[in-house]
């Protein structure tokens, strides 16, 4: 546990910074909202492509983990919706509960991993990425176009749309390209990437952490409870679940667990706001499971994780 907690510990403080920083006022509003835009369309791409495309994925048994993975997630789509009339919300505010029960962050995945197990870390967060990203996507876009105020008119169509351009999906299919078809990076863009790829996770989490609303958070309440307990709890066991059934173990096993704890996606938020989920209530539960996760992380790789 306690080497966890060291491995950990800097990645939330550094979220802490970015929200300290932007509450400071030392950078006007206008840069953050460039630093998202910087992180998501570039950095974050170029860090995917080049971790994706030249990671060895020899002797790794990944089809377990990434069946389990997506178990999970499914899983945990059913418990939600079989959840709904306990939580004695509107439509809009459970799209938003459902979406914060499963998506997960995928900068902090990737400095956690990084942090934790070094190189095959990474390599088997950019292999959960590849999976749960499309999957996550596509049962948040059936939420919102279920329980969202837009219904299905539009919304649906314009999500997919979005999903098909999102620049992280693109990456992910780019690296298992690149991967699959062994041409490899050339040499000199090799090395350019690799220098962009080092400046990612310091600047997402950064962004991460100036985008918390803790004032939203705390009048939230219940709802926003009930999707940190799925989210940070939830889904971990049942993944663990999952995964254990399939057949993985090891650090495959450990990994998928570590994904499945994370704290809430940024990008819940912008979606949840085009499609009609309640953004008020995605903002609070995404600061909420961020500021939990620096306690239920830690705790969850011990007990389901990495024993």
């Amino acid at each position: 546990m306690p080497s966890i907690l060291a491995a950990l510990a800097p990645i939330f403080l550094l979220i802490l910074c970015g929200y300290g920083l932007r509450r400071s006022g030392l950078f006007g509003e206008a840069f953050w909202a460039e630093a998202d835009r910087l992180v998501f369309l570039v950095l974050f791409p170029v860090y995917l492509v080049l971790h994706i495309g030249t990671a060895d994925l020899a002797g790794l048994a990944l089809a377990p983990m990434a069946l389990g993975l997506l178990a999970g997630l499914v899983a945990m789509s059913v418990l939600a919706v079989a959840l709904r009339p306990a939580f004695r919300v509107d439509g809009p505010a459970f799209a938003s509960i459902f979406q914060g029960s499963m998506r997960p962050n995928t900068y902090v995945a990737f400095a956690a991993a990084e942090a934790l197990f070094g190189a095959t870390g990474s390599v088997l967060a950019a292999i959960a990425v590849a999976v749960c990203t499309p999957a996550v996507n596509v049962l948040a876009v059936l939420a919102l176009a279920r329980w969202g105020r837009n219904g299905n008119a539009g919304g649906w169509r314009m999500a997919l749309r979005t999903m098909a351009r999102n620049p992280i999906i693109l990456a992910v299919a780019a690296g298992l390209l690149i991967n699959v078809a062994g041409i490899g990076l050339p040499p000199v863009i090799d090395d350019m990437m690799a220098i962009v790829a080092r400046a990612t996770l310091p600047m997402a989490l950064l962004s991460v952490g100036a985008g918390l609303q803790f004032r939203a958070a705390g009048n939230a309440g219940g709802p926003v409870a009930a999707a940190a307990i799925l989210k940070l709890l939830g889904l971990p066991a049942l993944t663990w679940a999952a995964c254990a059934a399939f057949g993985a173990e090891g650090l495959p096993l450990t990994v998928a667990v570590m994904f499945a704890a994370l704290p809430n996606s940024p990008t819940s938020y912008s979606m949840t706001r085009q499609l009609g989920g309640n953004h008020i209530l995605m903002a609070a539960i995404i600061t909420a499971t961020t500021f939990a996760a620096m306690a239920t992380m830690p705790t969850v790789l011990m007990v389901l994780g990495a024993g």
